[in-house]
């Protein structure tokens, strides 16, 4: 198991990098992220599953949550952060799989 810190997109990002032709950088992740939850998971596969709607928040609860985050979005999608803590690296969901941040 592994721990990972979850980062979703701020509204304003999200045209920029939803469609993974760009992708957010390490050094601008706090002007372009914010931080969700901490989250434990097998691999980065499982932490993507488990961040879907419909698995964390199958009752919307988890609505209040994002909101108050000034987010828009309850599932995690292409342009969202996983930090693994272990390897202290950042990887952003890409249209398939994940692609390491610089």
């Amino acid at each position: 198991m592994k721990t990972y810190i979850v980062y979703y997109m701020k509204p304003e990002s999200f045209g920029r990098f939803n469609f993974g032709q760009e992708f957010p950088t390490v050094v601008d992740l706090h002007n372009t992220h914010k931080r969700v939850r901490l989250l434990v998971a097998n691999d980065q596969e499982d932490a993507f599953y488990q961040m879907q709607g419909e698995v964390w928040s199958p009752n919307g609860e988890q609505r209040t949550k994002i909101k108050a985050l000034g987010l828009q979005h309850t599932s995690m999608s292409v342009g969202d952060v996983l930090y693994e803590r272990i390897n202290n690296k950042y990887f952003v969901v890409a249209p398939c799989g994940f692609k390491e941040m610089n």
